[in-house]
């Protein structure tokens, strides 16, 4: 075990095995593990809907006012219920200051983004409903039971006291780059609260390699641990546990990342090796992820796996021109465990459609396409050949399953005027220390978020729908979008002024969230605007340097 660096940029205290790191959304692990010990003793089942248990749960659908009440544990645990990302109220990406219960209840009268069971959407309150079900069968708070039932069998502490953790000396502080993330208290205690150390992640690491085991002793048993693994094939997650396909095998993992942190956690029964490893570093995802990639590498070439057996099979193939409409079938939203993919096609070929950025494809024969980095994608047709999904091989992930959601229609929309209050600069403060500036504009009659067309709500003013689902709100001066709060910026110009007078450490005076709001303003022809942020930059980093 090897650590490596410091616990803040002051650099007195070296990182150590006991030093605490945050598991940011590897805590989902925890959770399942969590669920399948009170599921082993017979509390609750896996198939039991959530109602049973927390009969005041209520989300409204699309699809029938009685869908909530087909959400089961295993829909929340593997994501699949359809529930928005976020809880409005003490969520990660939020910071609203609240108890457990009144995090759980602000999920409450939101909107599902899909029917139970058909589909995958990573969701955070989903995770959390799981603890909070948790709490009321077991009659204490999660925490607790977690430390009593997986912590202390296994000789790990888990800590979730965030601001006590921060002010701890032997704690590890989250940066972004050069700024320190701001230490909050979210209430996300099954999707990413927990804190361990190194030493303890490694022993829990263990005792999934050991299928429930410590010490030759059976705390969860084999059956249990293994049920976690089964994954919906679509999607390559099971019970809090992703699936992971590489150097011709099967492992399984999880990941994390948010407030300045990032952990990573692999383990293969098959092969009895696992890997756990955390970075107080939250930028430079990809370049973070190479360390514990690589182990892997090395240890499946020690064990004699090759690394090429799941690579992309026509990375060396030369490049084919296709007939377009060939590859106008190909066209539309595909939804995979990494996101989406919105695949479009024109005269010079396939692209990835980013919206003002379109990233070629290079055509290998009539379903397999590649793109610069070796990652690589093969079609599948059904029988009317239209498209099914298409295998997606990365470099670094290795080898995943995107399905076809469908073909997004370029009609005309119907340009109402009561839109027009909506448009404009929407800033997005993600877990408190994180920025991004969206826009929100019309486009050929219809209400678009950035890349995102927006669908009306037949009966409910100020209710739109994206594509895949997800819930637009607007209110005031904000909206919600998967529940989360996102703030309009009426007057982006004196946002930036006042920053740069009161507060020029913040966050949001870095170079790249200039540059967004300088080119939103011009796609809104607010050219004016768009030239005095320019000159505020200018100005801030004349005095910076």
């Amino acid at each position: 075990m090897d650590c490596f660096g410091f616990t803040d940029k002051d650099e007195i205290k070296k990182i150590d095995e006991d030093t605490l790191f945050s598991l940011q959304s590897t805590s989902k692990t925890v959770t399942a593990l969590a669920f399948q010990l009170a599921a082993q003793k017979g509390l609750v089942k896996l198939d039991d809907p959530l109602l049973k248990y927390y009969p005041d749960f209520k989300v409204n659908s699309r699809f029938g006012k009685d869908q909530f009440k087909k959400i089961t544990f295993k829909h929340l645990l593997t994501h699949s219920s359809g529930l928005v990302r976020e809880a409005r109220l003490g969520g990660v990406f939020n910071y609203d200051d609240c108890t457990f219960e009144e995090h759980i209840t602000s999920i409450n009268d939101s909107w599902m983004k899909f029917p139970v069971g058909e589909g995958f959407s990573y969701s955070n309150a989903g995770m959390d409903l799981v603890a909070y079900a948790l709490e009321l069968i077991m009659g204490k708070s999660y925490p607790e039971y977690i430390q009593e039932v997986l912590g202390n069998p296994l000789g790990i502490t888990f800590n979730y006291d965030t601001k006590v953790i921060s002010k701890m000396e032997n704690s590890a502080k989250g940066y972004l780059n050069d700024y320190k993330a701001i230490p909050i208290e979210p209430r996300g205690y099954g999707c990413g609260v927990a804190h361990l150390s190194i030493k303890d992640q490694a022993k829990l690491v263990q005792f999934l390699l050991n299928l429930g085991k410590v010490n030759g002793k059976e705390i969860l048993k084999k059956d249990y641990v293994e049920e976690m693994r089964t994954s919906n094939k679509n999607y390559y997650y099971g019970l809090g546990t992703e699936e992971m396909e590489k150097f011709g095998t099967k492992f399984y993992s999880h990941n994390g990342g948010g407030y300045g942190f990032i952990s990573e956690m692999y383990w293969s029964p098959e092969h009895n090796f696992g890997i756990a490893a955390f970075t107080n570093q939250e930028y430079n995802l990809r370049y973070i992820k190479e360390l514990p990639q690589k182990i892997l590498e090395l240890v499946f070439k020690y064990k004699g796996i090759s690394p090429d057996s799941t690579s992309y099979p026509y990375t060396n193939s030369p490049q084919k021109d296709i007939k377009v409409i060939l590859l106008d079938r190909l066209v539309g939203v595909y939804s995979g465990k990494e996101g989406t993919l919105k695949i479009n096609a024109d005269a010079q070929g396939l692209y990835i459609d980013g919206g003002k950025v379109k990233e070629r494809l290079v055509s290998h024969n009539e379903l397999a396409f590649s793109r610069e980095n070796t990652d690589g994608l093969i079609f599948e047709l059904e029988r009317n050949e239209n498209p099914k999904g298409f295998k997606y091989f990365s470099k670094t992930y290795g080898l995943s399953y995107f399905n076809y959601l469908g073909r997004i229609t370029k009609e005309q929309g119907p340009n109402r005027s009561e839109w027009k209050k909506h448009t404009g600069l929407y800033l997005w403060n993600w877990y408190h220390t994180e920025f991004a500036i969206n826009v929100i504009q019309i486009v050929d009659g219809h209400l678009y978020y950035e890349n995102d067309c927006l669908y009306e709500h037949e009966s409910i003013p100020n209710l739109f729908f994206s594509f895949l689902g997800t819930p637009v709100i607007f209110e005031d001066e904000f909206l919600y979008k998967d529940n989360t709060k996102v703030v309009k910026l009426s007057d982006p110009v004196g946002y930036f002024e006042t920053l740069l007078n009161e507060d020029p450490e913040h966050r949001a005076l870095q170079g790249w969230v200039f540059d967004q709001a300088i080119e939103k303003l011009k796609t809104l022809k607010r050219e004016k605007e768009s030239e005095k942020i320019s000159k505020l930059k200018d100005k801030f980093h004349s005095s910076s340097n």
